[in-house]
């Protein structure tokens, strides 16, 4: 079944598995446009950036996209996959770790959110429809975060009319 969402290429050997996701993680880079970045002191500096990535992105690959997609069906009841289409994007919320090995910088994913711009409109109309901060992240202000990353990118557009949410649930009203 999962193969169905996540493509063949996967192992129950879990040695293989840490090699993979070692190889992974050395090689791994954001996809996109940074479009906002904060920081936060907590126990120590943290530095964190979004990403918009256009789903018809050709670097953006399939791959990742059924991940991402995936990823909602443990999290949210009624979740549903959005097809391929140049008016849906990714807006991913990274932490950037330091480290000092082979790669400097790593990042650790946060959480993300769909939006789906209507450009066919003299003034354009976005929708924030699918929203996920990971469970680890939730409660610690990352969805207030990577919502006004969001914001503040479609209020930099002159022709952005409207911002609107999906069905948001209560917890989402609360940000």
């Amino acid at each position: 079944m999962l193969s169905k969402h996540f493509g063949g290429n996967f192992t129950l050997d879990p040695n293989k598995f840490q090699e993979w996701l070692k190889d992974d993680l050395e090689d791994f880079a954001p996809i996109g446009k940074k479009v906002y970045e904060f920081d936060r002191i907590c126990d120590k500096h943290r530095h964190y950036e979004v990403y918009k990535i256009r789903l018809n992105d050709k670097k953006f690959p399939t791959q990742m996209n059924r991940c991402l997609q995936a990823m909602l069906y443990f999290y949210i009841e009624s979740a549903s996959f959005i097809e391929k289409d140049s008016s849906w994007n990714y807006f991913v919320l990274y932490e950037v770790v330091k480290k000092f090995k082979s790669n400097p910088t790593s990042y650790r994913m946060i959480g993300y959110s769909t939006t789906y711009e209507n450009i066919e409109a003299k003034n354009s109309t976005n929708r924030i429809s699918q929203f996920l901060i990971l469970p680890p992240y939730q409660k610690q202000g990352f969805g207030k975060s990577l919502v006004e990353g969001i914001y503040k990118y479609y209020i930099k557009s002159k022709n952005c009319h409207d911002i609107s949410v999906e069905k948001p649930t209560k917890a989402f009203q609360m940000l």
